[in-house]
């Protein structure tokens, strides 16, 4: 993708347009990971995903976006790596007050597989993105999608898919029936699929 093609695309992220948000996530993706990657303490690294930090960050964009000035795509990356910067820090300052145990924070397998599973569960086709693509631009894709969902339906995706939670924990944690995250489930899984069908011709010509 040349300038002119990501200016027009945050042109159109900058006017409401969610796909061309969605789009410029997975293309700043890969940096915006470095980034996030190098400002983490070792000990942080144990603590929490670089990935979730990003997918507060693309939440938080989406959200401030509207309006905003960019003269050019560079000044739209500096944007969301400071978002994502500033992000990583709220976390850090949270997890060095709570004085958490990292070793019940360490998952049982790599974040970039478990979403990766879950892409191949949203598009069940040979040309799904998580086939296609590299597994971190899956990743990215998935975020991508995630960002435009509420916050209850990002939060059921995190806790019953990604950390594969029972329902009723997931009920617990959230304040809802168990009845109501299914149904959060459902409409999260139908927006995600969209999402990833939307995105996937895109993505495969990268």
């Amino acid at each position: 993708m040349n300038e002119l093609q990501r200016e027009k695309l945050i042109a159109q992220a900058v006017a409401g347009d969610d796909r061309a948000l969605a789009e410029l996530i997975v293309v700043y993706h890969p940096a915006l990971l470095s980034a996030v990657e190098r400002a983490m303490g070792r000990i942080y690294r144990r603590e929490f995903e670089p990935r979730d930090v990003l997918q507060d960050a693309y939440v938080a964009a989406h959200r401030s976006i509207g309006g905003r000035l960019f003269p050019d795509a560079g000044a739209f990356f500096q944007w969301l790596e400071t978002i994502a910067l500033n992000r990583l820090r709220d976390v850090q300052r949270a997890r060095t007050r709570r004085r958490r145990d990292i070793r019940r924070t360490v998952p049982l397998q790599p974040f970039e597989d478990r979403a990766e599973q879950f892409t191949q569960c949203l598009v069940r086709t040979d040309s799904t993105p998580s086939r296609q693509l590299g597994k971190e631009e899956a990743v990215a894709a998935m975020l991508a999608g995630m960002t435009f969902l509420t916050d209850d339906q990002r939060a059921v995706v995190r806790l019953r898919f990604l950390e594969e939670r029972p329902v009723a924990e997931v009920a617990r944690r959230i304040g809802k029936t168990e009845d109501a995250v299914h149904a959060l489930c459902r409409r999260a899984l139908l927006a995600l699929r969209e999402s990833m069908g939307s995105l996937s011709h895109y993505l495969s010509g990268l």
